[in-house]
C-alpha cells in the first residue's frame, strides 16, 4: 500500500544564458522539472495508521 499524503520529492532547476557579442545577456531560459513518487506505507510508524488501516481521510 502507498501512503496517500507523503511523498520523497525531487526539484531540478537548469539555466541556460545566451550573450551577444558584447557580452550582453540576450535570453535567459529555466526549466524546472519535478518529480514525486510515493512512498510505501509506514504502518506502524505512522501517527494515522491504527487498527489496521490508514485513517487519514477519517
Amino acid at each position: 500500500m502507498k501512503c496517500p499524503y507523503a511523498t520523497n520529492q525531487q526539484t531540478i532547476i537548469q539555466t541556460k544564458m545566451e550573450y551577444d557579442e558584447n557580452g550582453e545577456q540576450r535570453i535567459c531560459t529555466e526549466v524546472q522539472n519535478s518529480k514525486a513518487e510515493f512512498i510505501d506505507c509506514l504502518r506502524t510508524r505512522c501517527q494515522v495508521y491504527y487498527d489496521g488501516k490508514c485513517h487519514y481521510k477519517d
